[in-house]
């Protein structure tokens, strides 16, 4: 069996030590071995392109990204916690907190198996775990072991030294001990570790960093040991003192009363407390024959941390993740099959269908100054805002009862197509209608761009109509290749256009993809028929109705931010706001391709009544999409701007970084609040709660930013997104959690 550990260090430090014992007890027993520190990033492609367990020692967030690096390609991870993610008392710090509590709940949900050194750790961590269930399956407690060979058989020779073997940082009390040192000089103090300190007295010999098989000569020099940390876990330090018949002298900390039994092994003492450390000393000073029978004591218990002892249960787990793998790993697969196959064929559609759009609005930020990209979003925000109309939650709607016919009537699902058709065309010939009038003299010198645009208002809700039927039937794969094919044939026009007529030319090429995309989707679905149905006119229509205004209240809340910042002339920043809103839909992307896949299946359990298991997916996915939303933004924030300045040096400026860092704070929320939306919410029928909360919400919003922006200027529409962002997802989670607890209670 080959075994990869991955370590911050292989040469210095206990967690070292530990390393290169287990690995020499595991290459004597045939296991192919490779330590490597994660500095040594040359070996990575090779590593994680073999299906080996491999080991990591995690302990922040560089563990972290390696940690993923080797999961991309290889999931038999196995993480192992040497230290402590949330230190106590001097040393409890609130973003480094945040940044552990993160590191560990992901490490949780992808790794194999879990090896933490005690089970006073194990408990410590499991209350900061979200998913207690999995934390407990794959959690083992195995505890630091050392050679036999360093085990003295017995002991006669004693002193008055004390040692210490650790890092000089206050972290290890290295200063408390200094001032321990300074009020009993009777008493040889030895040090051995790494780190600068300022030596006052001469009772104290400061060896410094020494080689790991020379240490042990100093522990047969000294009588007791002392460790008086702030945080500690397991130190072999305390084996190694244990091994020579050292008296144990450590910090009161929950590891540490697992390993030390006051008064067989050593003593206890409260971190900090030098006055409790100088009684203890003094009294171990007066009575030598304690310090013989504790020695004695230590001589007898060491041997149930041998690594005969602890290291085959290493084994143990590397076995059980191989069985595991080669058990489930099929099965997984065909297991969610359906699932995977048609989440990929939706990013490949997705891709497709955006590709033009995207390209467009790339090629408009690069050639357009700010101000001109600041006009031309303006423009379209306004013509998203009529969009809203003409599909009024049509294609939605069609979504959920296409899912929900395909089960129930397959007569009104042929129907559906043409009545929805009707709808849509109906509602955008009143809106053309109404913009030919009152545009001239409502949009003035901008009126011209919308008379370009202006067919989007039918050919966006078509397209969406037919993707809706496509998704409803869970026809992913087909939906894909029309999308991409189209999405290829729209590069030979894209460039041209806007390269020649600019801003025109933008608009032009919107026209042009939606109206082929149009085709290719009316040719490829032929299951319908041209039949007036009431029914589904009226179930459809009813619904789009709740939808539409959810609809109208998303706009209100996320674009009508564009349309206040064109009526107050903030055009430049119209321009940073929409460049940062197009990168977070852009990393939105997977989420709501996966709520979209999802969602037909939140259908079906909710007709079969399974509303138990939508309860518990509904936790589920908010944990996990809440989790991926705070990674990707810690990620965007340290990229943004290194990107920013190799493409777009024309936004590398304050404003669209302050835009970017404020909207980074409700990235997490958001991408679970589109689950929760599309998924579950429409999913099950309840758009009612997404009507209300939407538009009472966007109402506000509306509201909030003109009050704010007179208050606090242009940034006042981030601070009103801000504020209701979070407050409009926890109301929506809130009723519809209350709504599915009320069918389970029936």
């Amino acid at each position: 069996m080959k075994i990869y550990f991955i370590a911050r260090s292989l040469n210095d430090g206990g967690e070292a030590v530990f390393i290169n014992n287990l690995l020499f007890y595991l290459k004597k027993r045939s296991f192919s071995i490779k330590g490597m520190s994660i500095n040594r990033k040359k070996y990575f492609t090779k590593i994680i392109s073999e299906n080996s367990p491999s080991q990591h020692f995690i302990y922040g967030l560089k563990s972290l990204f390696i940690f993923f690096k080797f999961y991309t390609k290889n999931r038999n991870i196995i993480s192992t916690f040497h230290n402590n993610l949330f230190p106590t008392l001097i040393y409890k710090r609130i973003p480094y907190e945040i940044r552990n509590l993160l590191i560990l709940n992901l490490v949780a949900i992808f790794s194999k198996k879990i090896i933490l050194l005690t089970e006073q750790q194990r408990l410590k961590f499991r209350k900061k775990i979200l998913f207690k269930s999995i934390f407990d399956k794959k959690s083992v407690v195995i505890n630091n072991f050392i050679e036999k060979e360093y085990i003295l058989k017995s002991r006669k020779n004693y002193s008055n030294s004390v040692l210490f073997v650790g890092r000089y940082t206050k972290e290890k009390g290295i200063f408390d001990l200094l001032s321990l040192a300074e009020k009993i000089l009777e008493i040889n103090f030895n040090l051995i570790g790494t780190g600068e300190i300022e030596q006052k007295s001469k009772n104290v010999n400061n060896i410094g960093p020494i080689s790991y098989f020379n240490i042990f000569k100093y522990y047969d020099k000294s009588s007791i040991f002392i460790l008086p940390s702030y945080t500690e876990v397991f130190p072999i330090t305390i084996l190694e003192a244990m091994a020579r018949g050292l008296v144990i002298l450590v910090s009161d900390l929950p590891g540490m009363r697992e390993i030390i039994k006051e008064g067989r092994n050593g003593y206890l003492f409260p971190p900090g407390d030098v006055k409790k450390m100088k009684e203890i000393i003094l009294y171990l000073k007066n009575n030598p024959k304690e310090i013989e029978r504790i020695s004695k004591n230590n001589l007898r218990d060491i041997w149930k941390f041998t690594v005969e002892k602890q290291a085959p249960k290493y084994i143990k787990v590397y076995e059980e993740v191989l069985k595991e793998s080669k058990k489930n790993g099929k099965n997984k697969y065909h297991q969610h099959k359906e699932t995977i196959h048609n989440f990929i064929w939706r990013v490949l559609q997705t891709f497709g269908k955006s590709l033009a759009t995207f390209l467009i609005f790339i090629l408009c930020v690069k050639l357009l100054t700010p101000y001109d990209f600041g006009i031309y979003n303006y423009a379209l925000a306004i013509v998203v805002f009529l969009i809203i109309f003409g599909d009024f939650g049509i294609s939605t709607a069609t979504s959920k009862y296409v899912a929900e016919y395909n089960v129930t009537d397959k007569n009104k699902l042929k129907s559906v197509l043409f009545n929805s058709g009707i709808i849509i065309l109906g509602l955008t010939i009143i809106i053309s209608i109404l913009i030919l009038l009152i545009g001239p003299s409502y949009l003035k010198e901008k009126y011209v761009y919308f008379l370009f645009i202006l067919p989007l208002i039918f050919l966006a809700p078509m397209t969406s109509l037919y993707d809706g039927i496509y998704r409803g039937l869970k026809q992913f794969k087909k939906l894909a290749i029309i999308s991409l094919i189209v999405g290829l044939i729209s590069l030979s026009f894209v460039y041209i256009l806007i390269k020649t007529y600019g801003l025109i030319g933008a608009l032009i090429s919107q026209d042009l993809f939606y109206v082929i995309l149009l085709l290719a989707l009316g040719f490829s679905y032929k299951e319908f028929h041209f039949k007036w149905n009431k029914e589904v006119m009226k179930e459809v229509g009813g619904y789009s109705l709740l939808v539409g205004v959810a609809d109208l209240g998303i706009f209100l809340y996320i674009q009508f931010d564009i349309i206040v910042l064109g009526w107050f002339n903030y055009i430049n920043e119209i321009a940073y706001l929409s460049l940062a809103n197009k990168i977070f839909m852009f990393l939105a992307i997977p989420f709501a391709i996966f709520s979209q896949i999802v969602a037909p299946n939140i259908t079906s359990l909710y007709v079969h009544k399974k509303y138990g298991d939508i309860n518990k997916k509904l936790k589920k996915y908010f944990c996990y999409s809440f989790l991926f939303g705070i990674l990707i933004a810690i990620i965007s924030f340290i990229l943004i701007k290194p990107i920013t300045i190799l493409f777009l040096s024309q936004y590398d400026n304050y404003y669209f970084y302050l835009f970017f860092g404020l909207l980074l704070i409700i990235f997490p929320i958001r991408v679970f609040g589109s689950i929760l939306a599309t998924s579950f919410i429409v999913g099950t029928g309840q758009a009612k709660i997404m009507t209300y909360n939407n538009l009472i919400f966007g109402i506000l919003n509306v509201v909030m930013d003109i009050i704010f922006i007179y208050v606090f200027g242009f940034i006042g529409v981030i601070f009103s997104t801000l504020i209701l962002g979070y407050i409009s997802v926890l109301v929506a989670y809130y009723y519809f959690n209350k709504n599915i607890n009320n069918k389970i209670s029936k």
